[in-house]
């Protein structure tokens, strides 16, 4: 789980610390930054996926990296995981992670580079190991502590290794030294989009439930074909939505599926697209949170509130 994020002179932020517990719930004005700070879980995670370029890309451009009021050229994002699944199950399992990464901007040439980045893993129950992945420029360096710890990951004991110049560290950290994927399989970040979510899905998408929950008719169809969960999503749904009897994923034309829902208001079935923005919402919350990505520890969403009933917002926060 994440436990804690700071941010210089990235975006808004010319410097903040934002401490995480199992739940958090931030507020504030408009042009608080609140958007800005999802932002920074974005680019980590496009960094890690992709590279430096495609992640600049995704923020709008490398001029809008840094804060629009600071001088100062470079950013850094650092960020503390403690894990509670530890990552790859060995006698040295993965305790907790502190990631720093700090870019520097070329506005003269429109050019992102990483400066520095360093990535320390603290392997087993009492701390007794680390791990020390540096990087500064092209090059990165590997230190195992103690010794005995490296013999038993068959990993020598130190080591340096070139890196691609739009990658992270990220990308090469969890092999062979089993540490978790921090930004793609244990980050899930949703903002969801009812009207997209009303739409029918490809058979041929993937059924994890995308970040604008586009797919969720798709993600619901993998859910029912398992009994136990298709009767935990109706029991659930149920309670937060009294008046939803039961959902339905119909074919169209054996490629497309679509989401039904009958109400007690209504005899036959109607189609998502007749549904209102909250009850999708809430549907696509109850996937979210119970249903996808079940090895993220730390799970975003932008704007949960929208579209909903303050009671229904009760029902889901108990």
């Amino acid at each position: 789980m994440l436990q804690r994020l700071r941010l210089r002179n990235f975006r808004s932020f010319r410097d903040a610390t934002v401490a995480f517990g199992s739940l958090n719930i931030v507020l504030g004005a408009n042009a608080s930054g609140k958007t800005n700070l999802m932002q920074a879980f974005r680019f980590l995670r496009d960094l890690t996926r992709h590279d430096l370029e495609y992640a600049a890309a995704q923020q709008g451009g490398v001029e809008y990296l840094c804060h629009l009021g600071s001088a100062d050229s470079t950013f850094t994002l650092e960020a503390t995981h403690k894990l509670r699944s530890g990552g790859r199950k060995t006698s040295w399992r993965v305790a907790q992670v502190e990631h720093a990464l700090t870019v520097r901007v070329v506005r003269t040439r429109y050019a992102v580079e990483i400066l520095q980045e360093s990535l320390v893993a603290t392997l087993g129950r009492d701390a007794a190991a680390t791990v020390h992945l540096t990087r500064r420029g092209d090059t990165a360096t590997v230190r195992i502590e103690p010794h005995s710890v490296a013999d038993a990951l068959g990993m020598p004991a130190e080591g340096r290794f070139e890196l691609p110049k739009a990658a992270s560290v990220l990308q090469y950290a969890p092999f062979p030294l089993h540490i978790p994927r921090l930004y793609t399989d244990l980050l899930a970040i949703y903002d969801f989009t009812p009207k997209a979510a009303k739409g029918s899905a490809s058979l041929a998408a993937h059924s994890e439930l995308n970040e604008d929950a586009s797919n969720l008719a798709q993600a619901l169809a993998r859910i029912m074909q398992h009994e136990a969960q298709h009767a935990r999503l109706q029991n659930l749904l149920r309670y937060l939505l009294p008046h939803l009897e039961s959902l339905e994923v119909a074919p169209i034309l054996g490629k497309e599926v679509q989401l039904q829902a009958k109400e007690s208001y209504f005899v036959q079935p109607i189609p998502a697209v007749l549904l209102s923005e909250g009850t999708v919402e809430v549907i696509a919350l109850v996937v979210a949170l119970f249903f996808s990505k079940p090895q993220a520890e730390t799970v975003l969403i932008e704007e949960p509130d929208r579209s909903l009933h303050p009671q229904v917002l009760a029902r889901l926060m108990s």
